[in-house]
């Protein structure tokens, strides 16, 4: 079923690739700015993808962004959660992935994060939570999300040599139900902020899908491929 709204499906993904662009953008020459980013990235995609509407399907976007102090380890080893609910035309379901951003000190092709260590004991709490968590490093040129799993088997090795994806590739993974942890979501907007508040993480977003004709009309806001 979900193979019919593609199209839709990878132009959502595109658009939540500009808004990471854009935060990029705004951070790059900001300090301390692993929790911003997350921060920033929940912002904008609820002003960029509430109220999308395209394919026959509009999506609605809630959030929550705590009040804990920058640096502070979190109960999940995450700084960013999002859960989707997708509820269309036979279609239903309830997900979510957790991830901890990292800043991409190489500047070129490569991957390198501060405090490596730091790294695998936050990637070990990440994965005794779901399997579904990743990591967000991103820099000036890019974002290159990778497996927590991942980069715990490669342990003291470069994460240079590590798989990762683009952002616009991994969402549009995540809508069209390749990856997500299916007893990891919030069921509405009290529970994303319960969740939060409990799992100690920095920001969150619940992404809803549903038919855009039984969507109320001030969600809809139709946009055109590629204006963002």
């Amino acid at each position: 079923m979900l193979k019919e709204f593609d199209d839709a499906m990878r132009t959502a993904a595109d658009l939540v690739a500009n808004v990471d662009r854009d935060v990029r953008k705004k951070l790059v020459k900001v300090t301390g700015r692993e929790e911003r980013y997350t921060e920033k990235f929940v912002t904008l995609l609820d002003e960029r993808l509430d109220g999308f509407s395209d394919g026959g399907l509009v999506w609605s976007v809630a959030t929550h962004v705590s009040d804990k102090q920058s640096g502070q380890e979190t109960a999940t080893g995450a700084d960013l959660f999002v859960s989707v609910t997708m509820d269309f035309r036979g279609v239903y379901v309830q997900k979510g992935f957790q991830a901890q951003a990292k800043i991409n000190k190489n500047k070129k092709f490569g991957l390198s994060v501060d405090s490596k260590p730091r790294l695998l004991g936050q990637c070990q709490t990440m994965l005794s939570n779901s399997d579904s968590s990743f990591v967000f490093a991103y820099g000036e040129q890019d974002t290159k999300i990778l497996s927590a799993r991942s980069v715990i088997e490669a342990g003291n090795n470069s994460l240079t040599r590590l798989k990762t994806q683009r952002t616009e590739d991994f969402y549009y993974d995540f809508f069209v139900c390749r990856t997500g942890d299916r007893d990891l979501y919030a069921e509405n907007e009290v529970d994303l902020q319960s969740m939060v508040e409990e799992m100690h993480y920095g920001s969150a977003a619940l992404i809803s899908v549903s038919d855009a004709e039984t969507a109320p009309r001030s969600r809809r806001r139709t946009r055109k491929r590629g204006s963002e």
